[in-house]
């Protein structure tokens, strides 16, 4: 079993034949490194593992977006083990930074799903099905039964599993390598990384937070729905009532009487003027703020969905950058400890570029997410306001009814209307609730020290470079 603290990395060119790999990899698939590098990365690929899995992932990669699995590695002597993947696209080859599965729920369900997805495959394959028709097939099982748990593509897949991997790696691992007495470039670059850890130790905690709040967003879908539903069968049922014969009547006698008080009085009535009866008019209101309402309600949907959508992003850039920060730490270690081999640097140096390019999508990502939940406090007024006009109306509404004494006759709707009022609206209250956590969004990181701790960092290594090379 491959333990908590090691990691293996890899990089490979654009066609998966490997070009970088640290000791963790050599020792663990009982291969050398030379042994490795050049060869395709699926040198060891179990025979369980489906190729759907495989065409999953590098779709992801050549999209230029991140992936991850749960991968079962065969090694040179024959044994197996479990490895969490993520991958990465960076500049011309993809990086890969593997660790111990941790989330053991996630890595069960995984194997059931890909032993379905594998017998398929080797079925097709004696059916006559060539390697990639098969791979083909394997992947449509594995996304169609990925889709049972709320997981639709290899996006999801990735900001599902790698910040709960990560952040049971956090709470399990020694941490970073701390090697108080090392000097030069190379005790600077374990002392920038212990900064950079020390600055993103709030977002590890945040995580968590995030993770509530997603859940936060995702239950006011619901509440959304149900709100607009409610304020449109209210309508309804005002609209049903006004519409009766008998209503009718009683508000066009009503608006007959009024107007001969008003000639009575000395009022001016035009000869010919129509006069919308009293309830017909507020059944045309409350059913146009019903609409108002459904349309702010639903414009807010889509507002908390690309909220939601931006916060699990957030949350998979933090796990991501510091999962590459400890392995820069940890070849840095290894230098330290004179154990580092001839890619060491050259990995160090790809992981520095990820770093950077991590930082800047990860502080892009936390304004975009601070961005949108600074909008839902306004998106929910307007929506709730909407809302209150229509049930300020059915005040009006129900006495109007009893006034023109027809409450008997449109008793059943009364009675509709008093079930939706009578339950209250406590969806709408709970809208507030996440108004609130939307203003109340913390910040505890410095963006510009982040990146330029990571800035820093690339420089120091480039002084190492140079100081080895002479």
């Amino acid at each position: 079993m491959v333990g908590v603290d090691e990691l293996f990395f890899s990089a490979t060119d654009r066609a998966g034949v490997i070009e970088l790999v640290n000791s963790t990899f050599a020792r663990l698939s009982h291969y050398t490194h030379d042994e490795l590098v050049g060869k395709p990365h699926n040198v060891v690929r179990h025979p369980d593992m489906p190729g759907g899995a495989y065409k999953l992932v590098w779709k992801q990669l050549h999209e230029g977006r991140p992936a991850c699995a749960y991968v079962k590695n065969i090694a040179a002597d024959g044994s197996f083990y479990w490895v969490f993947a993520t991958l990465l696209p960076v500049g011309d080859k993809f990086l890969s930074v593997r660790k111990r599965p941790q989330m053991t729920d996630l890595l069960a369900i995984t194997e059931d799903l890909y032993s379905g997805a594998r017998s398929r495959e080797l079925q097709a394959h004696e059916e006559g099905s060539s390697r990639a028709e098969a791979a083909e097939i394997g992947c449509g099982i594995i996304v169609e039964e990925l889709a049972k748990y709320g997981i639709t593509n290899g996006d999801d897949l990735a900001l599902n599993t790698l910040p709960r991997e990560v952040l049971e790696h956090v709470r399990h691992s020694g941490g970073l390598p701390r090697r108080p007495d090392a000097t030069g470039p190379l005790g600077d670059l374990l002392r920038i990384m212990h900064e950079i850890d020390t600055l993103t130790v709030h977002l590890v905690h945040q995580m968590d937070e995030y993770a509530d709040f997603v859940r936060a967003l995702e239950s006011s879908y619901g509440d959304a729905e149900l709100a607009a539903a409610r304020l449109r069968d209210i309508a309804a049922a005002a609209r049903r009532a006004a519409d009766l014969p008998a209503v009718g009547a009683a508000a066009r006698k009503a608006v007959e009487a009024a107007a001969k008080q008003a000639a009575a009085a000395g009022h001016e009535v035009e000869e010919g003027m129509v006069v919308t009866p009293f309830v017909a008019e507020l059944s045309d209101r409350m059913s146009g703020h019903a609409d108002k309402a459904s349309e702010e309600l639903a414009s807010l949907v889509v507002h908390l969905r690309q909220a939601a959508e931006q916060v699990r992003w957030l949350r998979m850039r933090i796990a991501l950058l510091r999962l590459h920060n400890l392995m820069v730490g940890t070849f840095a270690s290894e230098l330290i400890d004179g154990h580092g081999d001839g890619d060491t640097t050259e990995s160090m140096r790809l992981l520095c570029q990820a770093l950077q390019e991590g930082v800047v999508e990860l502080i892009k990502t936390d304004d975009t997410v601070r961005e949108a939940a600074g909008a839902v406090p306004a998106l929910v007024e307007d929506a709730v306001r909407q809302a209150d006009r229509v049930l300020r109306l059915v005040t009006k509404w129900r006495p109007e009814i009893g006034a023109l004494g027809c409450a008997d006759i449109a008793q059943e709707h009364l009675d509709a209307v008093s079930a939706i009022t009578e339950a209250g609206f406590d969806e709408l209250h709970r809208f507030y609730t996440v108004a609130a956590r939307c203003s109340l969004l913390g910040d505890n990181h410095d963006e510009e020290r982040l990146a330029a701790a990571i800035s820093n960092l690339a420089n120091v290594l480039d002084e190492y470079s140079k100081e080895s090379a002479a």
